[in-house]
């Protein structure tokens, strides 16, 4: 009888299980006091079981079902007798927070899941298939809306892994991802990201402490190859309506509607202009190298003129506010860690 406790010795897991020898195979079922799972107390379905045969072939019937409408249910579809697996996992209503809540180390994510997995092997495939929707899903207490997907998942030859999937935001479609991995050596990547109308404030989630947020659309498409760790990318990316702000600094400032290039893991600046209050634009010229997403380097050359940096009334977060005009001319450059940055800086009036 395994059970979890929280750092408060509150009960967060808690279930009976038997494992029972039948004929040519084995079955668990759970049993006794109902289960406890994210600190809820389901009611399980008396003819529960799962069951798995010598000839590796699945079978399930197990159904919990807690008072405020949370389920969880395992079942197969034992009559289709063309396929060596068929089993279906379905969620309904589950609270992200609470089970992670019990688990050491867990990211700082909730929202409300719901969603079914289908995997289906037959002689020459195997296919697992997804669809599952988050509501008013949060990354460290920032809120990043209702996230849905649809993935179809195969295995490869060789180790390879094929994705074809579609990512959604409040019922808007985001992006489609689809592509191969290879697990093989430091693995091997070649994928397609496509971006429909990507809402910049998505990423706002998982920027610490919020210091800055990003607001706008994104749309483009890129190709991704190499290893996981050393990407190489390319493509072009269509910037409409881009913001950066921060509210403590009480700053906004503007990105040209104009396609950023990707090449070979370099997110090339041409000329790039980001326009303060005043619409006064900042050039930006150079690139961002992640070609090793470990020592991520940055090689920039800027200038301005009568840049309005800050227009903000003072607020509870307020580290500066009023109003700041600056000329600056510079470079930045070294890796993302580890930046130096040199120019000169004349406030105005």
């Amino acid at each position: 009888k395994p059970r979890i406790y929280d750092a408060k010795g509150k009960l967060g897991v808690s279930m009976n299980l038997m494992a029972e020898m039948e004929n040519k195979g084995i079955s668990v079922h759970l049993f006794g006091d109902n289960p406890i799972l994210g600190y809820k107390e389901f009611a399980v379905n008396d003819s529960n079981y799962v069951y798995l045969g010598t000839d590796r072939r699945v079978s399930a019937n197990m159904k919990l079902t807690a008072k405020d409408g949370t389920g969880v249910q395992i079942f197969t579809d034992d009559s289709n007798t063309e396929a060596l697996q068929d089993i279906t996992a379905s969620l309904h209503n589950l609270d992200i927070g609470q089970i992670l809540d019990v688990i050491p180390y867990a990211p700082d994510i909730t929202g409300v899941l719901d969603g079914d997995f289908h995997l289906t092997q037959t002689k020459e495939d195997l296919t697992v298939s997804s669809s599952v929707n988050v509501g008013k899903m949060t990354y460290n207490g920032s809120p990043l809306g209702n996230v849905g997907s649809e993935f179809t998942y195969m295995p490869r030859s060789g180790g390879g892994h094929y994705v074809d999937g579609i990512i959604t935001k409040d019922g808007e479609e985001l992006g489609t991802l689809k592509g191969t991995y290879y697990s093989t050596g430091k693995g091997v990547l070649d994928a397609t990201l496509d971006m429909t109308r990507m809402p910049m404030n998505f990423i706002n989630g998982f920027i610490p402490d919020q210091l800055i947020g990003f607001k706008g659309y994104a749309e483009g498409s890129l190709a991704l190859k190499g290893s996981p760790s050393q990407p190489n990318v390319n493509g072009e990316v269509y910037l409409d309506s881009c913001y950066l702000y921060s509210e403590p600094y009480g700053m906004e400032v503007r990105f040209a509607n104009d396609p950023v290039a990707i090449k070979d893991s370099h997110i090339e600046f041409e000329n790039f202009e980001v326009f303060a209050n005043n619409d006064s634009p900042l050039n930006v010229q150079g690139s961002l190298d992640f070609s090793d997403l470990s020592r991520m380097a940055l090689n920039v050359r800027m200038r301005t003129e009568n840049f309005e940096l800050i227009d903000a009334k003072e607020t509870a977060r307020s580290e500066a506010f009023g109003k700041a005009f600056v000329n600056f001319y510079g470079t930045m450059n070294g890796l993302i860690d580890n930046l130096k940055m040199r120019g000169r800086v004349d406030v105005l009036g």
